[in-house]
């Protein structure tokens, strides 16, 4: 999948998200039938599991998929400066161990 859904499949999905029925979705020229009605929603299914796995990462890690900020390396760098672990730097900065490891490495720690 090239990462853009097409036309049809984002017309009957937000059809089924305004909370129409199929009777509905069908009168009003959205799709034909059942099979191009579940193609949409087949067609749309790895952008919502994305999503999913993004927000059952962000609510272990908050700041998961956000930029670093100046504060947050600043914050860092004084952590790493104390002696702090990791895993309390990461749980403090709302970040993955594996996130803090790579921008401890990027700031040259």
């Amino acid at each position: 999948m090239a990462g853009i859904i097409s036309e049809e499949a984002r017309i009957v999905l937000k059809a089924i998200a305004d909370g129409l029925s199929y009777e509905q979705i069908v009168a009003g020229g959205f799709t034909p039938n059942y099979k191009a009605l579940f193609a949409s929603i087949e067609e749309a299914a790895p952008f919502f599991e994305k999503e999913d796995r993004l927000a059952k990462r962000r609510a272990k890690n908050p700041r998961v998929g956000q930029p670093w900020d100046l504060d947050e390396d600043d914050r860092l760098r004084g952590l790493l400066d104390e002696g702090v672990s990791i895993s309390a730097i990461a749980h403090e900065l709302g970040r993955s161990e594996f996130a803090v490891e790579r921008r401890k490495a990027k700031l040259g720690y």
